[in-house]
């Protein structure tokens, strides 16, 4: 589950879902509803995270991630399992597996930019960059 700290009750966004979406999925755009995000999400439209869970065809409160830091877990499957001080800044990509989202350190070509990381609680800090969100 993704994390939204800081978040302002006034800017949640509500859109119609395309099909189910559970709490803390990143939601991205397909026909002009939106679906949980899949890994390689570096060419869609994000619209931001599920505030709650809803089905399809249900309107979702979903937390807009524009200017907000998140927090997530790392994916710690693949051949990089933790962030140095050289990552702050670099793009990562997400990963999913049965509705759980994670930063892929193996992956720097997406829309999360590390500002932070804790190897020890294997969570980092992101920023999801301009060009992938949606402006509600």
């Amino acid at each position: 589950m993704i994390k939204v700290n800081n978040v302002n009750p006034k800017a949640l966004i509500r859109i119609v879902t395309g099909a189910d979406v559970t709490k803390g999925a990143l939601l991205v755009l397909a026909n002009e509803t939106a679906v949980e995000a899949a890994a390689g999400v570096a060419t869609q439209i994000i619209v931001g995270v599920a505030a709650e869970s809803a089905a399809s065809g249900a309107v979702a409160i979903v937390y807009p991630v524009i200017g907000e830091i998140l927090e997530i877990d790392y994916d710690t499957d693949g051949t990089k399992t933790t962030f140095t001080g050289a990552d702050i800044g670099a793009s990562f990509d997400i990963s999913v597996a049965s509705h759980n989202y994670f930063i892929d350190p193996d992956d720097t070509a997406g829309p999360l930019r590390l500002i932070a990381y804790d190897n020890d609680k294997g969570v980092a800090q992101v920023m999801v960059k301009a060009l992938y969100c949606a402006v509600a």
